[in-house]
């Protein structure tokens, strides 16, 4: 079931997603202006699930940070995801907040995708972890991956293991990413990543502001 209240954002590792969320959270949750729609509060979360839950934060760092099976690591994702939906996003969801998440299914469709699991064992653990919970709308941020490669390094932010791989594996990923673009239109937002920071803010508050 698709949630209007529950929004993704996805994109290739080094793409903005970040610093773009960084700053609606300023937007929603420190300025408190007038895009909070008809006072819901918005909700920012991310995956692997962080909500200050310890199996979250202890399974992320299995996941992003150690060199396991991609079975072993959809297994991780998908428990991950069940105490993450049951326990945060679907609560908030049905109190009619607004949830803003940093990467959700499709990152597993494109991820693990790419490392041989197959699209039907994905979908089939997804909707166990998930409870069938789903975004009705998804910006995907869009850049080059030899861009996002720099950004990584010249940000000296933290990497983890994803941000090790060669430049053909971002390649795919960025071209299984359009690729879920262009079969599910109604649901992806196209955001050119390249864009400066203040215009992609500007596309989304923009179409937030249209759908609520």
């Amino acid at each position: 079931m698709e949630y209007k209240n529950f929004i993704t954002i996805e994109g290739i590792d080094g793409a903005g997603k970040t610093t773009i969320i960084n700053q609606l959270k300023k937007i929603f949750l420190v300025t408190k202006n007038k895009y909070l729609f008809k006072n819901r509060e918005v909700i920012f979360t991310r995956e692997p699930g962080n909500s200050g839950n310890e199996f979250l934060l202890k399974t992320r760092d299995l996941i992003v940070n150690y060199d396991i099976l991609p079975i072993t690591e959809l297994f991780l994702l998908q428990a991950n995801r069940a105490e993450h939906i049951q326990k945060f996003i679907y609560p908030n969801l049905k109190a009619k907040k607004i949830v803003i998440c940093d990467r959700f299914t499709d990152s597993t469709f494109v991820y693990q995708g790419l490392k041989g699991i197959k699209d039907h064992q994905i979908k089939i653990t997804n909707t166990l972890a998930t409870l069938n919970v789903n975004p009705r709308t998804t910006y995907l941020i869009d850049i080059d991956p030899k861009l996002a490669q720099s950004r990584i390094i010249k940000n000296k932010r933290s990497i983890n293991k994803f941000d090790t791989y060669d430049l053909n594996f971002h390649k795919n990923i960025r071209k299984r990413y359009l690729d879920l673009a262009k079969k599910n239109p109604k649901r992806f937002i196209l955001i050119n990543g390249e864009e400066s920071l203040e215009k992609i803010i500007d596309i989304i508050i923009k179409d937030l502001n249209k759908r609520f």
